[in-house]
Protein backbone atom coordinates (compact mmCIF):
# COMPACT_ATOMS: atom_id res chain seq x y z
CA UNK A 1 0.00 0.00 0.00
CA UNK A 2 2.88 2.40 0.68
CA UNK A 3 4.07 2.02 -2.88
CA UNK A 4 0.63 2.89 -4.16
CA UNK A 5 0.54 6.09 -2.13
CA UNK A 6 3.91 7.06 -3.55
CA UNK A 7 2.66 6.26 -7.03
CA UNK A 8 -0.41 8.41 -6.50
CA UNK A 9 1.70 11.40 -5.55
CA UNK A 10 4.25 10.91 -8.29
CA UNK A 11 1.66 10.38 -11.01
CA UNK A 12 -0.11 13.72 -10.75
CA UNK A 13 1.35 16.07 -13.39
CA UNK A 14 3.20 19.01 -11.90
CA UNK A 15 2.73 17.92 -8.30
CA UNK A 16 5.63 18.74 -5.97
CA UNK A 17 6.25 17.95 -2.34
CA UNK A 18 6.85 21.07 -0.25
CA UNK A 19 8.60 21.12 3.09
CA UNK A 20 6.66 22.72 5.91
CA UNK A 21 9.85 24.18 7.33
CA UNK A 22 11.30 25.85 4.24
CA UNK A 23 10.19 27.43 1.00
CA UNK A 24 12.37 25.09 -1.06
CA UNK A 25 10.42 22.85 -3.47
CA UNK A 26 11.82 19.46 -4.41
CA UNK A 27 10.79 17.89 -7.75
CA UNK A 28 9.70 14.27 -7.71
CA UNK A 29 10.50 11.62 -10.28
CA UNK A 30 7.54 10.05 -12.14
CA UNK A 31 6.97 6.33 -11.79
CA UNK A 32 4.89 3.96 -13.90
CA UNK A 33 1.42 3.40 -12.47
CA UNK A 34 0.32 0.10 -11.04
CA UNK A 35 -2.68 -1.33 -12.84
CA UNK A 36 -4.99 -1.19 -9.80
CA UNK A 37 -3.67 1.87 -8.01
CA UNK A 38 -5.99 4.44 -6.43
CA UNK A 39 -5.43 6.88 -9.24
CA UNK A 40 -6.83 4.38 -11.75
CA UNK A 41 -9.83 3.91 -9.50
CA UNK A 42 -10.38 7.67 -9.32
CA UNK A 43 -10.20 7.96 -13.09
CA UNK A 44 -12.98 5.39 -13.37
CA UNK A 45 -15.19 7.76 -11.37
CA UNK A 46 -15.45 9.95 -14.44
CA UNK A 47 -15.71 7.04 -16.84
CA UNK A 48 -18.52 5.33 -14.93
CA UNK A 49 -21.58 7.66 -14.73
CA UNK A 50 -24.15 7.45 -12.00
CA UNK A 51 -27.60 6.35 -13.31
CA UNK A 52 -29.00 9.84 -12.78
CA UNK A 53 -26.38 11.10 -15.25
CA UNK A 54 -26.94 8.50 -17.98
CA UNK A 55 -29.02 10.90 -20.09
CA UNK A 56 -26.83 13.65 -21.68
CA UNK A 57 -29.68 16.14 -21.23
CA UNK A 58 -29.81 15.39 -17.53
CA UNK A 59 -26.04 15.80 -17.36
CA UNK A 60 -26.28 19.24 -18.95
CA UNK A 61 -29.05 20.26 -16.58
CA UNK A 62 -27.12 18.92 -13.61
CA UNK A 63 -24.10 21.02 -14.50
CA UNK A 64 -26.26 24.11 -14.93
CA UNK A 65 -28.31 23.45 -11.82
CA UNK A 66 -26.21 21.97 -9.01
CA UNK A 67 -29.37 21.65 -6.92
CA UNK A 68 -30.10 18.32 -8.66
CA UNK A 69 -29.19 15.89 -5.90
CA UNK A 70 -28.43 12.23 -5.43
CA UNK A 71 -28.59 10.64 -2.02
CA UNK A 72 -25.47 9.55 -0.18
CA UNK A 73 -26.61 5.94 -0.50
CA UNK A 74 -26.94 6.29 -4.29
CA UNK A 75 -23.50 7.84 -4.65
CA UNK A 76 -21.92 5.33 -2.25
CA UNK A 77 -23.38 2.48 -4.29
CA UNK A 78 -21.94 4.04 -7.42
CA UNK A 79 -18.48 4.52 -5.88
CA UNK A 80 -18.26 1.07 -4.30
CA UNK A 81 -19.70 -0.73 -7.34
CA UNK A 82 -18.36 0.17 -10.78
CA UNK A 83 -15.83 2.66 -9.40
CA UNK A 84 -14.18 0.18 -7.04
CA UNK A 85 -13.91 2.18 -3.77
CA UNK A 86 -14.05 0.36 -0.46
CA UNK A 87 -17.12 1.42 1.57
CA UNK A 88 -15.30 3.42 4.25
CA UNK A 89 -13.16 5.20 1.65
CA UNK A 90 -16.19 6.03 -0.48
CA UNK A 91 -18.05 7.49 2.49
CA UNK A 92 -15.11 9.69 3.48
CA UNK A 93 -14.55 10.75 -0.12
CA UNK A 94 -18.17 11.89 -0.37
CA UNK A 95 -17.95 13.72 2.94
CA UNK A 96 -14.89 15.65 1.80
CA UNK A 97 -16.47 16.54 -1.54
CA UNK A 98 -19.75 17.69 -0.04
CA UNK A 99 -17.97 19.86 2.54
CA UNK A 100 -16.18 21.59 -0.30
CA UNK A 101 -19.39 22.37 -2.16
CA UNK A 102 -19.39 19.57 -4.73
CA UNK A 103 -22.81 18.34 -3.70
CA UNK A 104 -24.49 17.45 -7.00
CA UNK A 105 -23.95 14.06 -8.65
CA UNK A 106 -22.77 15.82 -11.79
CA UNK A 107 -20.10 17.86 -10.06
CA UNK A 108 -18.85 14.86 -8.10
CA UNK A 109 -18.88 12.49 -11.05
CA UNK A 110 -16.87 14.84 -13.21
CA UNK A 111 -14.16 15.45 -10.61
CA UNK A 112 -11.63 12.98 -11.97
CA UNK A 113 -8.05 13.29 -10.81
CA UNK A 114 -7.07 14.98 -14.07
CA UNK A 115 -9.85 17.52 -13.62
CA UNK A 116 -8.85 18.13 -10.04
CA UNK A 117 -5.29 18.77 -11.20
CA UNK A 118 -6.48 21.29 -13.79
CA UNK A 119 -8.58 22.99 -11.14
CA UNK A 120 -5.61 22.96 -8.76
CA UNK A 121 -3.64 25.10 -11.16
CA UNK A 122 -6.45 27.65 -11.36
CA UNK A 123 -7.89 27.77 -7.85
CA UNK A 124 -6.58 27.41 -4.34
CA UNK A 125 -9.92 25.89 -3.28
CA UNK A 126 -9.55 22.86 -5.51
CA UNK A 127 -5.90 22.58 -4.50
CA UNK A 128 -7.03 22.13 -0.92
CA UNK A 129 -9.59 19.56 -2.03
CA UNK A 130 -6.98 17.59 -3.93
CA UNK A 131 -4.68 17.65 -0.91
CA UNK A 132 -7.49 16.37 1.29
CA UNK A 133 -8.25 13.51 -1.09
CA UNK A 134 -4.52 12.71 -1.13
CA UNK A 135 -4.51 12.72 2.67
CA UNK A 136 -7.47 10.35 2.66
CA UNK A 137 -5.58 7.86 0.52
CA UNK A 138 -2.44 8.28 2.61
CA UNK A 139 -4.47 7.54 5.73
CA UNK A 140 -5.89 4.47 4.00
CA UNK A 141 -2.28 3.26 3.59
CA UNK A 142 0.25 2.74 6.35
CA UNK A 143 0.08 6.25 7.80
CA UNK A 144 2.77 5.44 10.33
CA UNK A 145 5.43 5.35 7.64
CA UNK A 146 7.18 8.71 7.08
CA UNK A 147 7.59 7.76 3.40
CA UNK A 148 4.16 9.15 2.66
CA UNK A 149 5.21 12.73 3.41
CA UNK A 150 7.85 13.00 0.67
CA UNK A 151 11.35 14.41 1.04
CA UNK A 152 11.65 17.34 3.44
CA UNK A 153 14.42 19.90 3.59
CA UNK A 154 15.47 21.30 6.97
CA UNK A 155 17.62 24.41 7.09
CA UNK A 156 20.36 25.18 9.58
CA UNK A 157 18.31 27.63 11.64
CA UNK A 158 15.51 25.09 12.16
CA UNK A 159 17.96 22.39 13.22
CA UNK A 160 19.83 24.58 15.71
CA UNK A 161 16.61 25.93 17.21
CA UNK A 162 15.19 22.48 17.93
CA UNK A 163 18.06 20.11 18.80
CA UNK A 164 20.58 20.12 21.64
CA UNK A 165 23.30 17.74 22.74
CA UNK A 166 20.99 16.40 25.45
CA UNK A 167 18.73 15.10 22.70
CA UNK A 168 21.63 13.06 21.32
CA UNK A 169 23.21 11.42 24.38
CA UNK A 170 20.75 8.58 24.99
CA UNK A 171 20.47 7.70 21.30
CA UNK A 172 24.25 7.71 20.80
CA UNK A 173 24.72 5.57 23.92
CA UNK A 174 22.30 2.98 22.56
CA UNK A 175 23.99 3.08 19.15
CA UNK A 176 27.43 2.41 20.66
CA UNK A 177 26.00 -0.51 22.62
CA UNK A 178 24.53 -2.05 19.48
CA UNK A 179 27.72 -1.32 17.54
CA UNK A 180 29.69 -3.47 20.00
CA UNK A 181 27.16 -6.28 19.55
CA UNK A 182 27.50 -6.22 15.77
CA UNK A 183 24.00 -4.77 15.35
CA UNK A 184 25.05 -1.70 13.37
CA UNK A 185 26.08 -1.75 9.72
CA UNK A 186 28.90 0.81 9.55
CA UNK A 187 31.24 1.02 6.55
CA UNK A 188 34.65 2.60 6.92
CA UNK A 189 34.59 6.35 6.22
CA UNK A 190 35.26 7.69 2.75
CA UNK A 191 37.62 10.62 2.46
CA UNK A 192 37.80 13.02 -0.48
CA UNK A 193 40.67 15.49 -0.52
CA UNK A 194 40.41 18.74 -2.47
CA UNK A 195 43.90 19.80 -3.52
CA UNK A 196 44.76 23.46 -3.22
CA UNK A 197 45.01 25.49 -6.43
CA UNK A 198 44.61 29.18 -7.16
CA UNK A 199 40.86 28.68 -7.59
CA UNK A 200 39.94 25.69 -5.41
CA UNK A 201 40.67 24.01 -2.09
CA UNK A 202 42.25 23.11 0.13
CA UNK A 203 39.58 21.07 1.84
CA UNK A 204 38.41 17.64 2.88
CA UNK A 205 35.11 15.81 2.74
CA UNK A 206 34.34 12.92 5.07
CA UNK A 207 31.46 10.63 4.15
CA UNK A 208 30.07 8.43 6.90
CA UNK A 209 26.85 6.62 7.55
CA UNK A 210 25.23 3.61 9.07
CA UNK A 211 22.14 1.69 10.04
CA UNK A 212 21.29 0.73 13.62
CA UNK A 213 19.38 -2.55 13.63
CA UNK A 214 15.69 -2.05 14.36
CA UNK A 215 15.73 1.67 13.57
CA UNK A 216 13.12 3.04 11.12
CA UNK A 217 15.76 5.17 9.36
CA UNK A 218 19.36 5.06 8.19
CA UNK A 219 21.72 7.96 7.52
CA UNK A 220 24.49 9.12 5.20
CA UNK A 221 26.50 12.23 6.10
CA UNK A 222 28.82 14.49 4.13
CA UNK A 223 31.04 16.61 6.38
CA UNK A 224 33.26 19.19 4.67
CA UNK A 225 36.15 20.50 6.74
CA UNK A 226 39.36 22.51 6.47
CA UNK A 227 38.22 24.84 3.68
CA UNK A 228 40.29 27.55 5.32
CA UNK A 229 40.15 29.97 2.39
CA UNK A 230 36.48 30.39 3.27
CA UNK A 231 37.55 32.59 6.17
CA UNK A 232 38.78 35.16 3.65
CA UNK A 233 35.39 34.93 1.94
CA UNK A 234 33.46 35.52 5.13
CA UNK A 235 32.34 31.87 5.22
CA UNK A 236 32.91 29.11 7.79
CA UNK A 237 35.63 26.56 6.97
CA UNK A 238 33.25 23.65 7.44
CA UNK A 239 29.82 22.60 6.22
CA UNK A 240 27.77 19.45 6.12
CA UNK A 241 24.61 17.64 5.06
CA UNK A 242 22.78 14.71 6.65
CA UNK A 243 20.53 12.58 4.43
CA UNK A 244 18.04 10.42 6.35
CA UNK A 245 16.39 7.50 4.54
CA UNK A 246 13.43 5.24 5.25
CA UNK A 247 14.64 1.78 6.32
CA UNK A 248 11.42 0.26 4.98
CA UNK A 249 11.41 1.66 1.44
CA UNK A 250 14.83 3.25 0.93
CA UNK A 251 13.14 6.56 0.13
CA UNK A 252 14.85 9.80 1.15
CA UNK A 253 12.88 11.27 4.06
CA UNK A 254 14.85 14.35 5.01
CA UNK A 255 17.83 16.43 3.97
CA UNK A 256 19.35 18.32 6.89
CA UNK A 257 21.52 21.33 5.97
CA UNK A 258 23.27 21.11 9.32
CA UNK A 259 26.66 22.69 8.54
CA UNK A 260 28.31 20.22 10.93
CA UNK A 261 25.96 21.07 13.81
CA UNK A 262 24.59 17.50 14.00
CA UNK A 263 28.14 16.15 13.75
CA UNK A 264 29.15 18.34 16.69
CA UNK A 265 26.11 17.15 18.68
CA UNK A 266 26.85 13.47 18.19
CA UNK A 267 30.55 14.05 18.92
CA UNK A 268 29.60 15.89 22.10
CA UNK A 269 27.29 13.02 23.06
CA UNK A 270 30.20 10.58 22.72
CA UNK A 271 32.27 12.88 24.92
CA UNK A 272 29.57 12.78 27.59
CA UNK A 273 29.70 8.99 27.50
CA UNK A 274 33.46 9.19 27.95
CA UNK A 275 32.96 11.20 31.14
CA UNK A 276 30.21 8.85 32.31
CA UNK A 277 32.09 5.59 31.76
CA UNK A 278 35.81 6.50 31.88
CA UNK A 279 36.25 9.28 34.45
CA UNK A 280 36.21 8.93 38.22
CA UNK A 281 32.99 9.99 39.97
CA UNK A 282 34.92 12.50 42.09
CA UNK A 283 36.65 14.18 39.13
CA UNK A 284 35.68 17.84 38.99
CA UNK A 285 38.11 19.77 36.79
CA UNK A 286 37.60 19.44 33.04
CA UNK A 287 40.06 20.89 30.53
CA UNK A 288 39.44 21.83 26.91
CA UNK A 289 42.39 21.97 24.51
CA UNK A 290 41.02 23.73 21.45
CA UNK A 291 37.99 25.96 21.97
CA UNK A 292 35.93 25.80 18.79
CA UNK A 293 32.43 24.46 18.08
CA UNK A 294 33.24 20.89 19.13
CA UNK A 295 34.60 22.08 22.49
CA UNK A 296 31.36 23.95 23.15
CA UNK A 297 29.32 20.81 22.65
CA UNK A 298 31.77 18.80 24.74
CA UNK A 299 31.23 21.32 27.55
CA UNK A 300 27.44 21.14 27.19
CA UNK A 301 27.58 17.34 27.08
CA UNK A 302 29.78 17.20 30.17
CA UNK A 303 27.30 19.41 32.00
CA UNK A 304 24.52 16.95 31.11
CA UNK A 305 26.27 14.11 32.97
CA UNK A 306 28.37 16.07 35.52
CA UNK A 307 26.73 19.44 36.24
CA UNK A 308 29.14 20.46 39.02
CA UNK A 309 32.44 20.58 37.11
CA UNK A 310 34.96 23.41 36.77
CA UNK A 311 36.12 24.25 33.24
CA UNK A 312 39.68 25.08 32.18
CA UNK A 313 40.33 26.37 28.66
CA UNK A 314 43.40 26.63 26.46
CA UNK A 315 43.70 27.32 22.74
CA UNK A 316 46.72 28.22 20.61
CA UNK A 317 44.67 31.04 19.08
CA UNK A 318 42.57 33.70 20.84
CA UNK A 319 39.37 31.63 21.06
CA UNK A 320 39.75 30.47 24.67
CA UNK A 321 38.53 33.70 26.30
CA UNK A 322 35.31 33.88 24.26
CA UNK A 323 34.73 30.15 24.83
CA UNK A 324 35.17 30.44 28.59
CA UNK A 325 32.99 33.53 28.85
CA UNK A 326 30.17 32.01 26.78
CA UNK A 327 30.21 28.62 28.51
CA UNK A 328 30.29 30.12 31.98
CA UNK A 329 27.26 32.26 31.14
CA UNK A 330 25.38 29.39 29.50
CA UNK A 331 26.11 26.62 32.01
CA UNK A 332 26.55 28.67 35.21
CA UNK A 333 29.76 26.85 36.10
CA UNK A 334 33.19 28.50 36.48
CA UNK A 335 35.59 28.53 33.52
CA UNK A 336 39.22 29.63 33.64
CA UNK A 337 41.61 30.39 30.80
CA UNK A 338 45.21 29.20 31.15
CA UNK A 339 48.20 30.31 29.04
CA UNK A 340 49.61 26.87 28.18
CA UNK A 341 48.54 23.28 27.59
CA UNK A 342 51.01 22.30 30.31
CA UNK A 343 49.09 24.36 32.87
CA UNK A 344 45.79 22.90 31.69
CA UNK A 345 47.02 19.30 32.03
CA UNK A 346 48.45 20.00 35.48
CA UNK A 347 45.05 21.21 36.72
CA UNK A 348 42.63 18.86 34.89
CA UNK A 349 41.13 15.50 35.84
CA UNK A 350 39.44 15.14 32.45
CA UNK A 351 40.95 16.57 29.27
CA UNK A 352 39.10 17.03 25.99
CA UNK A 353 41.31 17.56 22.93
CA UNK A 354 39.70 18.72 19.70
CA UNK A 355 42.36 20.22 17.47
CA UNK A 356 42.87 19.55 13.73
CA UNK A 357 46.67 19.49 13.62
CA UNK A 358 49.33 16.82 13.14
CA UNK A 359 51.45 17.66 16.21
CA UNK A 360 50.67 16.33 19.72
CA UNK A 361 49.15 18.89 22.06
CA UNK A 362 50.28 17.46 25.41
CA UNK A 363 53.01 15.38 27.06
CA UNK A 364 52.93 12.38 29.36
CA UNK A 365 54.89 14.14 32.12
CA UNK A 366 52.28 16.90 32.33
CA UNK A 367 49.36 14.59 33.15
CA UNK A 368 47.79 13.69 36.46
CA UNK A 369 48.13 9.91 37.12
CA UNK A 370 44.36 9.45 37.05
CA UNK A 371 43.67 11.68 34.03
CA UNK A 372 41.03 10.82 31.46
CA UNK A 373 41.83 12.05 27.96
CA UNK A 374 38.98 12.21 25.46
CA UNK A 375 40.54 12.87 22.06
CA UNK A 376 38.38 13.75 19.05
CA UNK A 377 40.72 15.66 16.75
CA UNK A 378 42.24 12.80 14.76
CA UNK A 379 39.87 11.59 12.06
CA UNK A 380 42.23 11.05 9.13
CA UNK A 381 45.75 9.63 8.68
CA UNK A 382 47.48 13.02 8.70
CA UNK A 383 46.29 14.06 12.17
CA UNK A 384 47.59 13.35 15.67
CA UNK A 385 46.88 14.95 19.06
CA UNK A 386 48.17 12.40 21.59
CA UNK A 387 51.84 11.32 21.82
CA UNK A 388 52.57 7.63 21.35
CA UNK A 389 54.05 7.26 24.85
CA UNK A 390 50.78 8.52 26.37
CA UNK A 391 48.86 5.86 24.45
CA UNK A 392 51.30 3.13 25.47
CA UNK A 393 51.03 4.01 29.18
CA UNK A 394 47.23 4.33 29.15
CA UNK A 395 44.22 2.09 29.19
CA UNK A 396 43.35 2.75 25.56
CA UNK A 397 39.67 2.67 24.55
CA UNK A 398 38.45 3.10 20.97
CA UNK A 399 35.09 4.17 19.63
CA UNK A 400 35.61 1.68 16.77
CA UNK A 401 38.86 -0.29 16.69
CA UNK A 402 38.95 -0.92 12.95
CA UNK A 403 38.62 2.84 12.45
CA UNK A 404 41.00 4.20 15.10
CA UNK A 405 43.73 1.92 13.74
CA UNK A 406 43.42 3.64 10.37
CA UNK A 407 42.60 7.28 11.09
CA UNK A 408 42.68 7.73 14.87
CA UNK A 409 45.37 8.13 17.51
CA UNK A 410 46.04 4.38 17.45
CA UNK A 411 47.30 4.71 13.88
CA UNK A 412 50.34 6.69 15.05
CA UNK A 413 51.20 4.10 17.69
CA UNK A 414 50.89 1.26 15.19
CA UNK A 415 53.06 3.14 12.70
CA UNK A 416 55.70 3.55 15.42
CA UNK A 417 55.59 -0.17 16.19
CA UNK A 418 54.51 0.54 19.75
CA UNK A 419 50.95 -0.86 19.66
CA UNK A 420 48.59 -2.98 17.57
CA UNK A 421 44.84 -3.51 17.46
CA UNK A 422 45.38 -6.15 20.14
CA UNK A 423 46.53 -3.34 22.45
CA UNK A 424 43.01 -1.90 22.55
CA UNK A 425 41.50 -2.53 25.98
CA UNK A 426 37.91 -2.18 24.75
CA UNK A 427 35.56 -0.39 22.45
CA UNK A 428 33.30 2.15 24.12
CA UNK A 429 30.20 0.07 23.38
CA UNK A 430 31.67 -2.94 25.20
CA UNK A 431 32.02 -0.82 28.33
CA UNK A 432 28.49 0.56 27.92
CA UNK A 433 27.15 -3.00 27.62
CA UNK A 434 29.09 -4.11 30.72
CA UNK A 435 31.13 -6.65 28.77
CA UNK A 436 34.40 -4.93 29.72
CA UNK A 437 35.41 -2.63 32.56
CA UNK A 438 36.04 1.02 32.02
CA UNK A 439 38.10 2.88 34.59
CA UNK A 440 39.59 0.90 37.46
CA UNK A 441 41.04 3.03 40.27
CA UNK A 442 43.68 5.66 39.55
CA UNK A 443 44.91 4.92 36.04
CA UNK A 444 45.50 6.92 32.89
CA UNK A 445 42.66 6.41 30.38
CA UNK A 446 42.54 7.54 26.75
CA UNK A 447 39.28 7.42 24.79
CA UNK A 448 39.88 7.83 21.05
CA UNK A 449 36.83 9.27 19.26
CA UNK A 450 37.18 9.18 15.48
CA UNK A 451 33.43 9.50 14.91
CA UNK A 452 31.39 6.54 13.72
CA UNK A 453 28.53 6.07 11.32
CA UNK A 454 26.60 4.60 14.25
CA UNK A 455 26.58 8.05 15.86
CA UNK A 456 25.47 9.64 12.60
CA UNK A 457 22.65 7.12 12.25
CA UNK A 458 21.59 7.79 15.84
CA UNK A 459 21.53 11.59 15.57
CA UNK A 460 19.89 11.31 12.15
CA UNK A 461 17.04 9.34 13.72
CA UNK A 462 16.75 11.85 16.57
CA UNK A 463 16.69 14.76 14.12
CA UNK A 464 14.01 13.12 11.97
CA UNK A 465 11.86 12.12 14.96
CA UNK A 466 11.87 15.64 16.37
CA UNK A 467 11.89 17.88 13.30
CA UNK A 468 9.48 15.90 11.13
CA UNK A 469 6.74 16.77 13.62
CA UNK A 470 7.19 20.51 13.04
Amino acid sequence: MIRRVLLLRHALPGRRTLSTTTTTTLPVVPFELEENSEIQILKRVQETPHPILANPTVVAEAVKKPSIQATDDQLTTWLTGPCGFRTEVAAEYLRVLRQDGFDSPASIAMLSVDELERRRVRTGHARQLLARVDDLLVADADASSPSSTGTRLFDYETIVANLTVRDAIEAVEEAFGKLAKGQVDVPLPMHIGIDETDDYGPGDCHIKGGYVSGSPTWTVKLACVSFYKNLDRGLPPGSGVFVVMDAKTGATLGIFQENRYLTDLRTGAAGALGVKYCARPEDSSVGFVGCGAIARNMARATFAVKPDFEGIAYAPDDSAHAFAKDMEAELSVPFHVVPTAHELCRRSDVIFTQTPGSDPVLELRWLRPHATIIASGSDQPTKQEIPVDVLVHSKYIADLKKQTSRVGELRSAIAAGAMSEASVHAELGEIINGDKLGREADELVVLDLTGTGAQDAAIGQVAWDKLSKL
